[in-house]
């Protein structure tokens, strides 16, 4: 239902304000009009706000119902007036009125009345003069004759249907005998075609609705099972993507059995032993600098034997077998030969050579 004022804008000087608004409302469960929010009923300006310019204006009521045609009408409001049922004063259109109206039967005759009181007697009409007889149509004072014509004629009526007809001089009032008029069944028709093409539309909306449900659920069912059956074929292939083919050329083929595990295990363990210093190479091939940082180097024979050592920790050295030693000290002198003996002593004490010597 929509609320409009038939003028573009009310002035309102006394509240410095003009107003030129327009509201459209809905119906609720319960049948009361209530605005976007859901708040029940409509504030709407009354039409005799003193000041207003306009002075007299009225609100243009349009009312548009699912299933039948919009209708309008005027609705005048009052300051004097806080609430106003819409029941009061909704109109009803009566050239679009889905009733017919039908003369209901005669009622019994009541009782009669008092008799009334007895009139005056009239004049004496002895000395009236006789009044003249005559012809039907004679004049107002010349009586019919008994034996006149007309009294006999049984007056039967020309054709005159077109004068009883729409248009015609003298057209029959079918409201007077309880009929249908012809702008009645207008109305009639009118309504009964809207209500036809209403019940089409719910009808075509309705089936329109069921017929896409079903294709929605065929089109659901049939994409379900397409989807599965491609699932069952894709789990069951040998190689559905060709990487299991691409595979076997770049990695380790599972047909040499399942010891990648154990190989890498023991890559680790050799690495491991090697940074810690406990792994036994069989040859080193050096292309820098070799380092031995705060432990002992040991080169040892094939059985194990130690054959020399190099101790970084200590800052010792030993070879051929010989324990490490510290760096040496020559002591003695030359011209007794004392410098040399502690020379050889010192050379054997590191394994350098082998003291085969005699006094």
């Amino acid at each position: 239902m929509k609320f409009a004022p038939i003028v573009p804008v009310i002035n309102l000087p006394e509240y410095g304000t003009a107003f030129t608004g327009s509201g459209t409302y809905r119906f609720d469960a319960e049948g009361r009009l209530v605005d976007a929010d859901g708040n029940v009923g409509v504030r709407l300006l009354p039409c005799d706000i003193p000041g207003a310019n306009p002075a007299e204006w009225v609100w243009l009521v349009t009312v548009n119902i699912v299933g039948a045609g919009p209708r309008s009408f005027y609705l005048r409001l009052s300051v004097q007036q806080t609430e106003v049922d819409l029941a009061d004063v909704d109109q009803v259109d009566p050239t679009r009125a889905h009733y017919v109206v039908v003369p209901g039967p005669r009622g019994e005759q009541g009782p009669m009345g008092e008799r009334g009181l007895k009139g005056d007697p009239g004049e004496d009409g002895s000395d009236a003069a006789a009044t003249p007889l005559g012809a039907a149509g004679a004049g107002p004072t010349i009586a019919l004759r008994s034996d006149d014509t007309t009294t006999t004629d049984a007056r039967t009526p020309l054709p005159h249907a077109a004068t009883h007809g729409l248009g015609g001089s003298d057209p029959i009032d079918l409201s007077g005998l309880g009929l249908e008029t012809v702008e009645g069944a207008q109305a009639k028709a009118d309504a009964a075609e809207e209500a036809a093409l209403a019940a089409a539309v719910t009808t075509a909306a309705t089936d329109a609705t069921a017929k896409a449900d079903q294709a929605q659920t065929e089109a659901v069912a049939a994409a379900a099972a397409d989807t599965t059956a491609k699932v069952a074929e894709h789990a069951t292939a040998t190689d559905p993507h060709g990487d299991r083919t691409w595979a076997t050329g770049q990695f380790y083929p599972l047909a040499w059995g399942n010891n990648l595990d154990g190989y890498l295990s023991d890559l680790l363990n050799r690495v491991a032993a090697v940074e810690g210093g406990t792994a036994f190479l069989a040859a080193l091939n050096v292309l820098g600098p070799a380092r031995v940082i705060n432990a002992a180097l040991q080169v040892e024979g094939e059985s194990g034997t130690v054959r020399h050592v190099l101790d970084g920790a200590g800052n010792r050295l030993g070879f051929y077998g010989a324990a490490p030693a510290e760096r040496p000290t020559i002591t003695g002198s030359h011209s007794d030969g004392t410098a040399i003996a502690s020379l050889i002593a010192a050379l054997a004490t590191l394994g350098l050579v082998t003291d085969d010597t005699t006094a």
